[in-house]
């Protein structure tokens, strides 16, 4: 159905898009849901999930490898609460920005769902968010993987 599938992109009805390794538990699960729903005759709205590949490309892009081995070896050895860790973790990725093509991946990507569904899609709120902040950039629980609506904001 979609036309868009990068290295940073699969879509849900991809064949590709149900394999753990390359975009995660949680987004092969919609792309096996959405695919056999879909040959049920059910209709499913179509997604799209950014692959572990751009989640690799964007911690290594913004360095944030070492950091985050250093937060939880800072819980491991007890330095640090679990909540903490976790806190600073999440401020680190929600904090960081997309390389450019892979922001533009996404960008294309959400602009060609928002063709498909025939309007408009209200971004999502930031999973790491306090209520009712949105994102300035695309952001999700499932380790920058998961990537939906947020993306529709051109400041991204």
């Amino acid at each position: 159905m979609m036309q868009t599938a990068t290295t940073t992109i699969l879509w849900f009805d991809q064949p590709e898009s149900s394999d753990i390794g390359r975009v995660g538990g949680k987004n092969a699960g919609l792309s096996e849901v959405t695919r056999t729903l879909a040959t049920a005759g059910i209709r499913v709205p179509p997604g799209f999930a950014t692959t572990a590949d751009a989640y690799r490309s964007f911690i290594g892009e913004n360095g944030l490898a070492p950091k985050l081995r250093k937060q939880l070896e800072a819980y491991h050895s007890g330095a640090d609460s679990l909540a903490d860790a976790g806190n600073a973790i999440r401020r680190m990725v929600v904090d960081a920005e997309f390389p450019a093509p892979i922001a533009e991946a996404i960008r294309v990507a959400y602009r060609e769902l928002q063709s498909a569904v025939g309007r408009r899609i209200p971004r999502s709120p930031c999973a790491a968010a306090p209520p009712r902040r949105t994102c300035p950039r695309p952001a999700s629980r499932d380790n920058r993987k998961a990537i939906s609506t947020s993306a529709g904001n051109p400041s991204c």
